[in-house]
């Protein structure tokens, strides 16, 4: 499949071209559109539900085919006004299966776009240009052409056709709204193969102006903790410690920084530091985090320093949080339940799974781009309820169904997705929990060796002196924990150690 571009002459030609107006472009057209006039007043004057219900009228009944053309289009686009995005869907969808032919097909495609965006559909909507893409689409405006590249591309990218995916993200030109985006995800595509050239395109995306591109400061956080990611794949560890601390804190994706931090800080040498990012993740305010994996390391820092009973504590609060944790996850997946029964997990949740299973399972943003959109729907639902005025053409009988056909797809959707991720998140814990018993079976054996060979390892340790973590600078004051998490602390915490490993050299 390939991706088009177009010179700015021609895209300024069919932006005019495909401007908005309802006004007739000659006398001739005026007189065939005489049927559409009561729409095109309403329309203009802004009176979208009664311009709607004309529209809807002439597509029913109307004789004349352009007329029915004008009045399928302009009807989706009055949908499209009145923030009735499922109307608008499905009227600009029906426009766009009948291909070029249509006179509006291409304001169709860019109108699908615009419900895309609005509705933050990743998924639905991107799936239906990526079958309707071909040459044809050449003749769409510029603005359009770029944005369903983007969407294209990150289709083909996350069904894993990297080639296919580079060739429509490199498609957007920089002055695109969506520019940001696709770098990115570009950018993620070069990961596996050509890391160096990711962390120069993710720093090329940290460098682009903030307010010119769609979604940026989100694009800008996820982008921090690629470039940290893939330092880390690199074994630039300091590097990654360094990136992973730019993630802002309290930020949608802090509670992640906190944790790969803990990583790249053990990976570095810096066991102390690891631990205080961790500590940070197990204060309070992120108890609804789902982090199985922070105790795991957690207890593996306290191994590799010969910290045995420290360790045993850390597999054992892994234990205490998550093994119940997933006999919940058990037990919603046991039995015969429907997709539909998945989806109210996340839209309507009352208690069936902890807090901290229902944030990772909306952490997912396809999961939470499904939750918002049959928000969406319930919104749509109940105006569509409140407008009477479409009774008797038949119109709000159309679009409810519409709606409540839409919402059943999109709860069998959900809720198979959501149905896979519990798997997985069990999957996980079961993963951990097999190796936190190894963990514990070599910590027994460390601790039976050392009684074997009469170490004292309690009096050991406790003749040793734990000395205050460094202060970065003048600027900084230091706190000694005591237990009590403040809001302004977290995230600054570093553990001094002491080390019991030199005991295990005694009696040799």
């Amino acid at each position: 499949m390939r991706s088009f571009v177009r010179e700015t002459s021609r895209a300024a030609l069919l932006a005019a071209v495909s401007a908005l107006a309802l006004a007739p472009a000659c006398r001739q057209a005026a007189a065939q559109e005489e049927e559409l006039s009561p729409g095109v007043v309403a329309y203009n004057a802004g009176r979208y539900a009664e311009a709607a219900d004309d529209f809807y009228r002439i597509v029913q009944n109307g004789q004349d085919e352009m007329d029915r053309q004008k009045a399928e289009y302009y009807l989706a686009h009055s949908f499209f006004k009145m923030k009735l995005y499922q109307g608008a869907f499905q009227y600009y969808g029906l426009i766009v299966k009948q291909g070029p032919r249509h006179r509006y097909y291409f304001r169709a495609v860019g109108g699908l776009v615009n419900v895309a965006e609005a509705l933050h559909d990743g998924t639905i909507i991107p799936s239906i240009l990526n079958r309707a893409y071909g040459s044809d689409f050449e003749r769409l405006p510029e603005k359009t052409l770029n944005k369903v590249n983007f969407l294209v591309g990150m289709l083909s990218y996350r069904a894993n056709k990297l080639d296919e995916a580079q060739e429509f993200l490199s498609a957007v030109p920089k002055k695109s709204s969506y520019y940001a985006r696709a770098r990115y995800l570009y950018g993620l595509s070069l990961v596996k193969k050509e890391p160096k050239a990711a962390v120069k395109l993710f720093k090329e995306v940290m460098a682009l102006p903030e307010n010119q591109y769609y979604d940026y400061s989100n694009v800008r956080e996820l982008t921090r903790l690629a470039i940290a990611r893939t330092e880390y794949g690199m074994g630039q560890y300091q590097e990654a410690v360094d990136w992973y601390h730019s993630v802002p804190r309290f930020s949608s994706y802090w509670d992640q920084a906190l944790f790969e931090d803990g990583w790249a800080e053990f990976q570095a040498g810096e066991a102390g530091k690891a631990l205080g990012s961790l500590e940070a993740l197990h204060a309070p305010q992120f108890e609804g985090a789902f982090a199985p994996e922070s105790w795991i390391l957690k207890a593996t820092i306290y191994f590799f320093n010969c910290l045995y009973p420290e360790t045993k504590g850390a597999v054992n609060g892994f234990r205490r949080i998550y093994l119940p944790m997933n006999q919940k996850i058990q037990a919603a997946l046991t039995g015969e339940h429907d997709y539909d029964y998945y989806a109210k997990l996340i839209a309507q949740p009352k208690g069936e799974l902890p807090l901290a299973v229902v944030n990772y399972l909306l952490g997912n943003q396809r999961v939470l781009g499904f939750k918002d959109y049959i928000e969406e729907l319930v919104r749509e639902r109940a105006m569509v309820d409140s407008l009477s005025s479409w009774r008797e053409s038949g119109l709000q009988a159309e679009v409810a169904q519409l709606i409540d056909t839409q919402a059943q797809t999109l709860d069998r959707l959900t809720g198979k997705f959501v149905e896979g991720r519990l798997k997985y998140a069990s999957k996980v814990i079961d993963g951990f929990d097999s190796q936190a018993e190894i963990i514990l079976f070599e910590t027994v054996k460390a601790e039976k060796e050392l009684i074997e060979r009469g170490v004292d390892s309690s009096a050991k340790l406790a003749g040793q002196q734990l000395y205050r973590a460094k202060v970065p600078d003048p600027n900084w004051d230091y706190w000694a924990f005591e237990g009590e998490f403040w809001i302004d602390e977290i995230g600054y915490y570093e553990y001094t150690l002491k080390n019991g490993c030199a005991l295990r050299q005694e009696g040799r």
